[in-house]
C-alpha cells in the first residue's frame, strides 16, 4: 500500500510530466487553467412556476443541501437544488453560511413550502474556484436578498461553468451572446466569474 507521501509524489510527478503543474500553495494544486462561470439572474419571478415548485417541494419531508465543489468543468446548473447548492457554497466560502441558511428557511416559509431543510458543509470538501471573483455578487445578495430569491425560484436562472483552456467553453459575454442570445435582450443580470 502506498502511503500518503508516496501518493503525493506520484501525483506531483504525473502533473509535472504533463506540464500542467505550476506550483503547490498550502497543499492546493494550482494548474495553468482558470475557471469561468456565469450566474444568470432574471429580474422578475414567474408565479405559476413558484406554485408548481411549491407543490413539488411540499412532497418532501426534508431537503438536504450540501456545499459542493465548482471548478472549471463545462457544466450547466439549472434545477432548484443545483442553484441552491451553488449559492450555499458561495456563502460557505465567504464564511457566512448561517445567513444563507436562515434566509432559505425564511424564503421557504414565505412561499408556504413546509418541508424541513438541512444544510451540510462540515464533512464535505467544498470550494468555488477563485471564489474571490464572486465578492461583488455576494455583496449584492446581502444588500438585496431579492437577487437570491429571483435566482433560486426562477426556471429561467442558471449557472454555466467552463474554463479558459478552450474558447468554446470560456464563459464570457461572447459565449453568452452565441449560446444564449435570448437572455441578452430580456430583463436578466449576468454575473461573470472570469478567473
Amino acid at each position: 500500500m502506498v502511503g500518503l507521501h508516496g501518493l503525493m509524489k506520484k501525483i506531483l510527478f504525473d502533473f509535472k510530466n504533463k506540464n500542467k503543474m505550476l506550483n503547490i500553495r498550502q497543499g492546493v494544486f494550482e494548474t495553468n487553467s482558470s475557471s469561468t462561470h456565469a450566474i444568470v439572474i432574471p429580474h422578475v419571478l414567474i408565479s405559476e412556476y413558484i406554485n408548481e415548485l411549491k407543490s413539488w417541494l411540499n412532497e418532501y419531508d426534508k431537503l438536504k443541501i450540501h456545499a459542493r465543489s465548482y471548478g472549471w468543468e463545462h457544466q450547466y446548473y439549472t434545477n432548484f437544488f443545483e442553484k441552491v447548492e451553488y449559492i450555499y457554497t458561495m456563502f460557505c466560502v465567504m464564511d457566512n453560511y448561517i445567513y444563507f441558511e436562515e434566509y432559505m428557511r425564511g424564503l421557504l416559509n414565505k412561499h408556504e413550502i413546509f418541508c424541513d431543510i438541512e444544510f451540510s458543509n462540515e464533512n464535505d470538501y467544498y470550494h468555488i474556484d477563485h471564489e474571490d471573483q464572486l465578492n461583488l455578487l455576494y455583496r449584492k445578495m446581502i444588500v438585496n436578498p431579492q437577487l437570491i430569491e429571483n435566482f433560486i425560484l426562477s426556471p429561467l436562472s442558471f449557472i454555466v461553468t467552463g474554463n479558459d483552456q478552450d474558447d468554446e467553453y470560456k464563459i464570457t459575454d461572447a459565449y453568452m451572446k452565441k449560446n444564449h442570445p435570448d437572455i441578452l435582450n430580456k430583463n436578466f443580470t449576468i454575473y461573470f466569474k472570469d478567473n
